[in-house]
């Protein structure tokens, strides 16, 4: 155990995120973890992630398989402490062997690839996000259940609104059903066909529901189908999936958190996951009252302000986006007064509200088709004329959407800030709309992967070093995109809110400043 917990005595291995799960149980919290060769191989883009397949391909070596001494899955297997000694002793070491040789591979590889500063963020967050699944999140189900039955009350009266409108009642949840009423009954015209007949999802919904031209006595109808399946989805998905989810001995979620499990590197999760909770609705943000801090305790939340268009500024260092960081400007007003040529203080709300889709969207290689969808009252040609000048104001942000367009189409992959790799195909595609993606994924890929796959990761990392390296009463207890989660006592608060604030904006050195949003409550919601 002294030996297993010292973090100056490095460890590597294969998968060790699951190793050190185990270890918890027996009361051991591993530290010291300098590589993970599965996180390797996932770095370099090979296609083999398992032990076995990869000493195969890598060392031409055939490992043990564990079948030989347990048995197969698909009979009644053993468990491993009814295996004789001797046989243990040889898979195990032979494991041991095989961890180190990768290690001897693959971490010059990563060196090679100029990977060295991911591979020393991503390999001990292996150990971190360890340290936050064994803590969890503790949750409330009396809240849950309280939200329950107050949305299925309104589920109902949905239901009845809906056949009232309908004159009759069918199933809600069946496609064929539904496109027979709106369509055919209530005569809505159709806006987009599938094979099996007229869409009825959600982006027909919501056209539908914008339209002044529906037939009389059903206008209401698409915003209600909209509702009630917002409703259904928040007590199906989150409701009853979260308080099945709780560890019925400490009350906490225990959620996976897999590193790798997005392209772009941010974390997603699993078992339940919590990076789906919906925060658009009213009713969708009340789910985060059920996330409670232990008693005697609160929970600090923190997530970074404005955070991939602050990395958008420091990669393209276009001098007016630079500019109004580091003024701590409204950036969507700074934006619209620079875009529709308006002093600062005269920019409209209508104008602000435009210029912060064209902030969000232009991450993500918004098009003009895309941007009037978006706009309210905006036709493709006005939106089209938007881009422009919104490129003109801003060349410099053009030129580096440019540039990672050029990497991609030179290089097949773009990097982030710290030279993670995604390979973009699609980008030497013949068919233009399939091209046209790889363009966007080249930029998105760059901008959001140094944002929630880089920068949050160093974070994680820096506080967890910190808490364990000081023996700080801090516990990280969550991940969510850009926002962190931490457990403190109610005594310690005050301290304990600045020392994430300060790591979280030190993080990264960028030419804009890091901002840090840090709320305190006694539930999530709360310190939202």
């Amino acid at each position: 155990k002294p030996l297993l917990q010292d973090p100056t005595v490095k460890k590597t291995g294969h998968n060790l995120k699951y190793d050190a799960l185990v270890l918890r149980h027996a009361g051991i919290h591993l530290r010291g973890v300098v590589f993970d060769s599965m996180i390797a191989a996932q770095l370099l883009g090979m296609a083999s992630r398992g032990m076995d397949h990869l000493a195969l391909e890598l060392l031409q070596h055939r490992m043990i398989p564990i079948s030989q001494l347990i048995g197969e899955k698909s009979a009644k297997q053993a468990t491993m402490d009814t295996v004789p000694l001797d046989q243990v002793t040889e898979y195990a070491a032979e494991d041991a062997d095989i961890s180190l040789r990768f290690y001897h591979l693959l971490h010059p590889r990563l060196v090679e690839a100029q990977m060295a500063d991911l591979e020393a963020v991503e390999m001990p967050l292996v150990e971190v996000l360890s340290d936050v699944e064994s803590l969890g999140i503790r949750i409330d189900p009396d809240v849950l259940l309280a939200q329950k039955e107050e949305l299925t009350g309104k589920l109902d009266e949905i239901k009845d609104q809906i056949f009232q409108v309908a004159g009759e009642p069918f199933n809600l949840d069946s496609p064929k059903q539904l496109g027979e009423i709106l369509f055919h009954k209530l005569g809505m015209p159709i806006l987009k066909r599938k094979k099996t007949g007229p869409s009825t999802d959600v982006e027909v919904l919501e056209k539908l529901a914008a339209r002044e031209d529906l037939p009389v006595g059903s206008e209401k109808m698409p915003s209600l189908l909209l509702e009630y399946r917002q409703f259904s989805k928040l007590c199906n998905t989150y409701l009853d999936n979260l308080r099945d989810a709780q560890d019925k001995t400490d009350g906490r979620i225990h959620a996976s958190f897999m590193q790798l499990g997005a392209a772009t590197g941010r974390l997603s999760s699993g078992g339940p996951n919590l990076q789906n909770i919906p925060v658009r609705s009213e009713a969708g943000r009340q789910i985060r009252k059920a996330f409670v801090a232990a008693e005697g305790h609160q929970l600090i939340v923190a997530d970074y302000s404005q955070i991939e268009l602050r990395i958008l500024a420091h990669l393209s260092q276009d001098p007016a986006l630079i500019e109004a960081f580091k003024n701590d400007l409204d950036i969507h007003a700074a934006v619209a007064s620079q875009v529709f040529n308006t002093p600062l203080d005269e920019v409209s709300k209508e104008q602000r509200a435009r210029a912060k889709v064209i902030n969000f969207g232009i991450v993500y290689g918004i098009t003009s088709y895309g941007l009037a969808r978006r706009i309210e009252d905006l036709d493709e040609r006005e939106a089209r004329a938007l881009i422009e000048d919104y490129r003109k104001r801003f060349a410099g942000i053009d030129r580096f959407l440019h540039e990672c367009v050029q990497h991609a189409l030179d290089h097949g992959y773009v990097k982030t800030i710290l030279g993670r790799r995604r390979p973009i195909d699609q980008i030497h595609s013949s068919n233009g709309n399939t091209r046209a993606l790889g363009e966007r994924l080249a930029i998105n890929t760059v901008v959001q992967g140094s944002a929630t796959g880089d920068l949050i990761k160093k974070a994680m990392v820096n506080l967890y070093n910190r808490i364990y390296g000081e023996k700080l009463p801090l516990r990280m207890i969550c991940q969510i995109h850009d926002e962190l989660i931490f457990e403190a006592p109610t005594s310690e608060i005050d301290a304990m809110r600045e020392i994430v604030r300060t790591e979280m904006e030190s993080a990264m050195e960028l030419t804009v400043p890091l901002k840090v949003d840090v709320g305190v409550g006694n539930d999530w919601l709360e310190a939202k």
